[in-house]
């Protein structure tokens, strides 16, 4: 079915530049799915796949499962428990698969194989859900063979049911599953180099997506993702919602689809990057020096729910000692730390040429006053544990702020598990050895994250390297790499990470590719 193409043009204008309509539409497939019985263990690989009987009986069904009745359950040898499922799909085919979590215990996962047991295609829920729909064209006729797994727990093998990672989350579930062609309606919209884009749509549809001039997808969702906007963000939010920052001038196309027949309603949103109406520039402290912090302000990253109030976090010095490194330190540790920021965030946007607005200032906050205006200001603290925080994480940025909407945002790089033992492989002490040059190899990896959490606060999702590519937003260890030799701080460990295209990470429940740097470069444009 080839989409209904619609225009958006103009849209209404509103204040400061902004632009957005709202507009009502029905999508109508010929799905009708049939209920099936549920599938019988094991069905954890390839080969004991549960068919789904889609073309003999029809091209969508119905089923519920458990995630954790299986032999490599918690109840089992706690490997982790999968379900197979078996469809039969045509060249140029979408296949659908949508999983509902009927407790709230199971955070779900989706996985698509090929009959090679190649992986097609992933999906997971977005941040702080439990639910995950997976879309994905097929190019190739044959069979397919769609996974439900809980999120973070895969088989090193599927076709080997015993070969997980561990248990991670298990409950029962619903399953829908289709092969055919979606119905979908797209709607064009002209924008300029730069300029900002949301979209959102409530009702019946599955993924609302915005495509570049020529054809690529710039970012598909299945969610909400202005759940991580931060308030002041004009950026529309719905059941679904989508956004991106123009790459080129041209005409760019929202989509919205699914394998349903309903109404919905879309509110498409234009506007300029924040800064750009006031001329101002972006600061960004890094604070070595310890700070009192709420962290109940990263309530919306996907994190565990924490007390409100604010708590105090430890210094990078006092994190020294676990390195082999010593006061004298700290400020060569710093200096090194914000030079290598400075030429990711800064330096090497500008000289990208993407936007010729482009400005940032980085501050090192062990040598550098506080700004006496906090207006446009961001803090990255660098230090604390999770303990004083209560955050399970390496770092985390107060929000996802496409447009750069807010700009004080705070994040966090924790250092307790970076400078734990060597037993630990999130541990920089893992990859060090008494050759390494530490203050090259830790100041690399630290810069990398701060710069990955700034890249948050400017409009970055997380992206994947399991393209191949290795960048700043990748949602993975590629941030420690040591290089060919496999010792952090030595003559062949890799240059700093940089913004760039790269392929959307499953984890936050979207797929296309992102340009990471044109996100940067008009996130910090003035």
């Amino acid at each position: 079915m080839t989409p209904v193409t619609k225009t958006l043009d103009p849209l209404e204008k509103g204040r400061d530049d902004r632009r957005s309509v709202t507009v009502d539409g029905h999508l109508a497939t010929s799905f009708v799915p049939v209920a099936m019985s549920p599938g019988h263990e094991d069905d954890g690989s390839v080969t004991t796949a549960t068919p789904t009987g889609i073309k003999e009986v029809g091209n969508a069904v119905t089923t519920d499962g458990v995630i954790g009745d299986g032999p490599h359950g918690s109840r089992g040898d706690g490997r982790g428990d999968f379900d197979f499922y078996r469809v039969d799909a045509d060249a140029g085919q979408t296949i659908s698969v949508k999983v509902r979590s009927r407790s709230g215990t199971l955070d779900s996962a989706v996985t698509l194989y090929d009959a090679s047991g190649n992986v097609v295609a992933t999906a997971d829920d977005v941040p702080g859900g439990t639910n995950t729909t997976l879309i994905e064209t097929v190019g190739i006729g044959g069979i397919y063979h769609v996974m439900i797994s809980a999120s973070g727990s895969r088989p090193a093998d599927p076709f080997d049911s015993a070969g997980g990672n561990g248990v991670t989350s298990e409950g029962p579930y619903t399953l829908d599953i289709s092969a055919g062609v979606v119905a979908a309606t797209d709607y064009t919209v002209c924008l300029r180099k730069g300029d900002v884009i949301g979209a959102a749509v409530d009702g019946v549809p599955d993924k609302v997506a915005i495509y570049r001039p020529g054809g690529t997808e710039a970012e598909g969702s299945t969610g909400n993702v202005a759940h991580n906007h931060p308030a002041k963000s004009p950026l529309p939010s719905g059941k679904l919602s989508a956004d991106d920052i123009a790459d080129r001038t041209g005409v760019y196309r929202v989509r919205v689809s699914g394998d349903v027949t309903g109404s919905y309603t879309l509110t498409v949103l234009t506007t300029r990057p924040n800064l750009e109406r006031t001329g101002r520039v972006q600061t960004i402290v890094l604070d070595f020096a310890g700070a009192r912090l709420d962290p109940s302000i990263f309530a919306g990253a996907g994190l565990p729910p924490v007390a409100a109030g604010p708590r105090a976090t430890s210094p990078m010095r006092s994190f020294l000692d676990g390195w082999g490194l010593d006061a004298s330190d700290e400020l060569p540790l710093s200096d090194a730390i914000t030079a290598a920021v400075r030429r990711s965030v800064q330096a090497d946007v500008d000289a990208s040429n993407v936007n010729h607005r482009f400005a940032v200032r980085v501050l090192n906050g062990a040598r550098d006053p506080e700004p006496a205006d906090p207006s446009d200001v961001d803090h990255v603290i660098v230090g604390g544990t999770v303990a004083e925080t209560g955050l399970p994480t390496l770092g985390v940025s107060t929000s996802i702020d496409t447009g750069n909407f807010d700009t004080q945002d705070t994040s966090i790089i924790m250092l307790d598990v970076l400078s734990g033992s060597a037993d630990n492989t999130s541990s920089l002490n893992h990859y060090m050895t008494p050759q390494s040059n530490r203050i090259a190899y830790i100041s690399r990896v630290i810069a990398n994250l701060v710069s990955h959490e700034i890249g948050h606060s400017v409009g970055n999702w997380h992206t994947t390297s399991d393209d191949g590519v290795f960048g700043l937003m990748d949602h993975d260890k590629s941030f420690m790499d040591p290089g060919p030799d496999g010792i952090g701080g030595t003559f062949d460990d890799p240059a700093p990470q940089h913004f760039g295209v790269d392929t959307f990470s499953p984890a936050d429940g979207l797929s296309g590719t992102e340009d990471t740097l044109t996100r940067t470069a008009f996130g910090l444009s003035h």
